[in-house]
């Protein structure tokens, strides 16, 4: 649950920056369209795009971090399913015999299948 929030923050983190850095491209776009005296200088573009670099490189390394997460998520989740199936399971009979007995009893007195007037030792 954690990490599902925490991947969701992340994502939210890098799409506020991405935008924020097509805003500063479109404005330096424009300045460098009008070419007049206030336009921008070839330092700040060149600035501009370093930031650009830096941030699609951010975005690339968040993409990977939420990938991970949602992998280790997913393969935890498979992991409890599969324990909680094999806890299910009843005990062996070779090596368990009184364990097998009680867990097909109890499954079977839940199920109404059991009756106790009959079967109620142990």
């Amino acid at each position: 649950m954690l990490s599902t929030g925490l991947s969701t923050v992340l994502s939210v983190g890098a799409l506020i920056a991405a935008a924020f850095a097509v805003y500063l491209s479109c404005v330096a776009m424009r300045f460098a369209a009008r070419g007049s005296a206030s336009s921008v200088s070839v330092q700040k573009l060149t600035k501009i795009e370093a930031e650009l670099t830096e941030t699609h490189e951010l975005i690339d390394g968040l993409r990977e971090a939420l990938h991970k997460m949602r992998s280790r998520a997913g393969m935890k989740r498979l992991r409890d399913e599969r324990e909680a199936e094999q806890a299910a399971l009843p005990p062996d009979a070779g090596r368990d015999p009184d364990g097998y007995k009680r867990a097909i009893r109890a499954k079977l007195a839940s199920e109404g299948r059991l009756n106790g007037k009959f079967h109620n030792r142990g």
